[in-house]
C-alpha cells in the first residue's frame, strides 16, 4: 500500500516539478531504469511499474539534451520492454505449453506494451514527439 502510494506520489512529483527536473533528469532515468528492469513484482507491481515508467517518460523529455540524446533515452527505456516482448510472443508462437502458462505470457506481454504507453504519455500530438 505504502510503496502504490510513493510510486503514484513520484509520478505526480515528476509531472508537477517537470520545468525543474531537468537538472536531475539523466541522473533520476538512470536510477530508475535499474529500479524498472531489475525489481520483480514484489518490488513493484504492475501498477506501481506504470507509475515510475510515467514518471521517467516526463524526464526524458525535460532532459536539456539534443534530440539524438533524447531518442538514446527514449531507446533505453523502451528497447527492453520491446525486446522482451519480442522474446515472449515468439517462445509462446514456437513452443507447446499448456494455457496456464500461456496465459502468464500473455499478460506480460499485455504488461509490457501498457508500460510502453506510459512512457510515451507525456507526447502531447506530433508537436510533442517532434520536440524531442
Amino acid at each position: 500500500m505504502v510503496r502504490s502510494r510513493a510510486a503514484y506520489l513520484f509520478s505526480k512529483l515528476v509531472r508537477e516539478l517537470q520545468p525543474v527536473m531537468p537538472a536531475f533528469s539523466r541522473d533520476l532515468i538512470q536510477n530508475l531504469e535499474k529500479v524498472l528492469f531489475e525489481g520483480d513484482d514484489e518490488f513493484l507491481s504492475e501498477s506501481d511499474r506504470s507509475f515510475v515508467f510515467e514518471a521517467a517518460g516526463y524526464l526524458a523529455v525535460c532532459a536539456p539534451v539534443s534530440s539524438g540524446e533524447k531518442a538514446q533515452l527514449f531507446s533505453g527505456l523502451l528497447g527492453p520492454l520491446v525486446e522482451r516482448f519480442q522474446i515472449d510472443t515468439r517462445h509462446l508462437v514456437e513452443t507447446p505449453m499448456e494455457q496456464e502458462q500461456q496465459q502468464i505470457i500473455c499478460t506480460r506481454t499485455s504488461q509490457y506494451v501498457a508500460w510502453a504507453g506510459r512512457i510515451t504519455k507525456c507526447w502531447k500530438g506530433p508537436d510533442g514527439v517532434n520536440a524531442c
